[in-house]
């Protein structure tokens, strides 16, 4: 009888063979900003400038908070800076955020269409007074402080009166 279990149990066991591609992660998250800007004296848009886009360790933890929780905050606040700082996945933070004239912190659109791996934050800010050296710019979950999810570095961009600067984000998730 005993024998007879052991059979039973083998029959029972089914053995699971992964490939190597089974068992790494293929979850990987990507992006690039595209930084636009309106010249007013001009009437025109200048050329889209395409840069690469950093997902920070919070912008990591948001994405699984995400998965995890429905009440996961939303990173679709979006802000910029005249700081050239070299960031890290463990920055929480937009060095020199610029707070007026035009080009505060806002909350972003956000587009995706349903079983797309992409979705897009975007927002265009008009310019109040003149800046020099717009050059990052960051996404965040609360309208003030908040945690920073994701960070570009662009091609300094000065404005004037009136001249608008627009960044989109687009990110994959595959």
């Amino acid at each position: 009888m005993k024998e007879e279990l052991k059979s039973e149990e083998r029959a029972n066991v089914k053995v699971i063979r992964q490939s190597k591609e089974d068992t790494e992660d293929r979850l990987k998250i990507a992006g690039v900003v595209h930084v636009q800007k309106f010249d007013a004296q001009t009437g025109q848009w200048l050329p889209t400038i395409v840069v690469p886009n950093l997902v920070t360790n919070t912008g990591r933890d948001q994405i699984s908070s995400a998965i995890a929780q429905a009440s996961a905050g939303n990173a679709n606040y979006v802000a910029v800076s005249t700081s050239g700082t070299t960031h890290s996945a463990g920055s929480t933070t937009l060095t020199s955020e610029i707070t007026g004239g035009g080009l505060a912190r806002a909350q972003a659109t956000y587009s995706h269409t349903i079983g797309a791996d992409t979705y897009s934050l975007a927002y265009t800010w008009t310019a109040t007074t003149g800046f020099t050296n717009v050059q990052q710019g960051g996404t965040f979950d609360a309208a003030t402080a908040g945690r920073m999810s994701f960070v570009s570095t662009f091609v300094s961009v000065s404005l004037n009166n009136a001249d608008q600067l627009a960044l989109t984000w687009y990110t994959r998730v595959t």
